[in-house]
C-alpha cells in the first residue's frame, strides 16, 4: 500500500489546495478521506490523493460517497527547495507572495523520497483510530525527520488538522529546532489544550532555559486549569529560582492540581536554592504571611505541607499555632509537620495537644511527630495512649514506644506503666 497526504490532510497542510475531491470515504474512528477512487473490490478502495494513493480496507471504512471527479491541472513547473536556495532574492518572481511560495516549497517537499515516507506516516496518524496515541508512529517520525527542520516549520504554519499538528509540534521538540519557538508560543495563544500541551512537552525537550521567562508570562494568563498545572510543571522541571514568588499565587488556586503542581514546584525549587537565595525572595515570611491571611482550607493544608516538606524551623511558631485549629485536617497536616520537622522546642505543646484531641487520626499524627522530636518527657504521655478507645491510636503508640526505648511490650499498658516507673527511680 503506497501512502500520501489526503486531499482533505492535504487542505489542512497547504492555504489553496491543490485538489478538489469529489470522492469521499468516511472511516469508522470518525475521520474522512477525499480523493480520486481509482480501483475498488470486496476487500478495499484505493484513492489517488495527489501525492500518491492510499489502500483502505472495507473493514475500516463506514460510507464510500462517489461522484464524478475532474483531475487537477498540472500545476507549474516548480523549484525544487536545492535550486531556490541559490537564488538571490532578486531572481524570485515579483509576483509570488508568501502562501504561494510556502504552496510550491510544500509541493516540492512533498515530492521527494524522504518526505514522501513523512506524508505517509502523517497519514497513518490521521487514520488511527479515535483516542490512540500513534507513539510507535511518532518514533518513525522522528527518526525520518532528523534533516527536515524547514519542512517541519512550514508544516508548522500550515497545517490546521490538530491531531497531526500535534505531532509536528513534538517532532520539532524533539529535534530542538530554535526556530519554532516563536510560534510555539503562539500557539500557546490559541484556545485548543491539546496543542498547547503539545508545546509544552516540546519546550521540555528542547530544555531552552531562554523559554522560561515567556512561560512566566503565559502562566499568568493562562485560564485553562490544565494548562496552568503543565506550565508549572515545566517550571519545576527546569528548576526556575525566579518562579517562586509567582508560583505562591497558586497555591490558593481553585483547582486542587494546580494547587498540587505549585506546591510541589515550590518545595523541588527551595530544595535546590540556597539559603541566602530563600531569603532574598522571604519565601518563607511569604508563606507564613500567606497561610496566616487566608480562610481557604486548602490553601492552609498545602502551606503546613510546604514547611513540614522544607523542615523549617522557622515556621514551628506557625505550626504549632494550627494545632488548635478549628478543623481537624488543617491540625493533622500542622502535627505531620511538625514530625517531619522533629523539633524538640514543639515537645511540651504536642503533648498538651494530644491530651486534648478529640480527632483519632490527628492524635495519631500528634503521637508520631513526638516519636520524632525523641524527648523522653513524651514517653508517659505516649503511654497513656495505650488505653485510647481506638485501635489504630493504640498501635501507633506501641510503636512510637518501641522507636523511642530499648523496651518492647507491644501494647501492654500495664507493662510500659510498669517500665516507666521503674525507670524514673534509676
Amino acid at each position: 500500500m503506497i501512502l500520501g497526504l489526503t486531499a482533505g490532510v492535504f487542505c489542512a497542510f497547504v492555504a489553496n489546495a491543490l485538489l478538489l475531491p469529489a470522492d469521499a470515504i468516511y472511516l469508522k474512528n470518525g475521520r474522512t478521506v477525499e480523493g480520486k477512487i481509482i480501483r475498488e473490490d470486496d476487500k478495499s478502495v484505493t484513492l489517488e490523493i495527489g501525492y500518491g494513493t492510499i489502500t483502505i480496507k472495507r473493514s475500516y471504512i463506514k460510507e464510500v460517497i462517489a461522484e464524478e471527479w475532474t483531475p487537477p491541472k498540472p500545476p507549474a513547473k516548480i523549484v525544487l527547495p536545492e535550486e531556490s536556495v541559490t537564488r538571490t532574492e532578486d531572481a524570485l518572481p515579483a509576483t509570488s507572495t508568501p502562501v504561494s511560495d510556502i504552496q510550491l516549497i510544500l509541493d516540492s517537499y512533498a515530492k521527494t523520497p524522504k518526505h514522501k515516507e513523512i506524508n505517509k506516516i502523517l497519514v497513518k496518524i490521521i487514520n488511527l483510530p479515535e483516542g490512540n496515541e500513534p507513539w510507535q508512529l511518532f518514533e518513525e517520525l522522528i527518526a525520518q525527520s532528523t534533516d527536515e527542520a524547514e519542512y517541519f516549520l512550514l508544516l508548522l504554519k500550515e497545517i490546521k488538522n490538530s491531531a497531526v499538528l500535534k505531532w509536528v509540534i513534538l517532532s520539532l521538540g524533539k529535534h530542538q529546532v530554535p526556530a519554532a519557538v516563536k510560534p510555539f508560543f503562539e500557539i500557546l495563544n490559541r484556545n485548543d489544550d491539546m496543542l498547547k500541551l503539545a508545546v509544552l512537552d516540546a519546550l521540555r525537550y528542547m530544555k531552552d532555559i531562554t523559554t522560561i521567562h515567556l512561560l512566566r508570562a503565559q502562566l499568568s494568563k493562562e485560564k485553562s486549569p490544565k494548562i496552568k498545572t503543565a506550565i508549572i510543571n515545566s517550571l519545576f522541571s527546569a528548576e526556575d529560582k525566579e518562579s517562586l514568588t509567582l508560583l505562591l499565587n497558586y497555591l490558593d488556586d481553585s483547582d486542587n492540581e494546580v494547587r498540587m503542581a505549585a506546591t510541589n514546584a515550590i518545595v523541588a525549587i527551595a530544595h535546590k536554592s540556597t539559603a541566602d537565595e530563600l531569603r532574598s525572595v522571604d519565601l518563607m515570611g511569604r508563606l507564613k504571611d500567606k497561610v496566616l491571611g487566608t480562610r481557604h482550607k486548602e490553601t492552609r493544608e498545602e502551606i503546613i505541607s510546604i514547611f513540614g516538606r522544607l523542615k523549617s524551623t522557622e515556621a514551628v511558631d506557625t505550626l504549632m499555632s494550627f494545632l488548635t485549629d478549628e478543623n481537624a485536617e488543617i491540625r493533622s497536616e500542622a502535627a505531620t509537620a511538625l514530625g517531619s520537622i522533629g523539633d524538640k522546642k514543639a515537645t511540651n505543646f504536642l503533648i498538651e495537644c494530644l491530651q486534648k484531641e478529640e480527632d483519632e487520626w490527628t492524635r495519631m499524627q500528634i503521637i508520631g511527630a513526638l516519636q520524632n522530636t525523641n524527648e523522653a518527657s513524651a514517653i508517659p504521655a505516649i503511654i497513656e495512649m495505650l488505653r485510647d478507645e481506638k485501635e489504630k491510636v493504640r498501635l501507633c503508640a506501641s510503636r512510637a514506644l518501641r522507636n523511642m526505648t530499648p523496651q518492647n511490650f507491644s501494647d501492654d499498658y500495664n507493662k510500659w506503666k510498669e517500665w516507666w516507673e521503674q525507670e524514673q527511680k534509676k
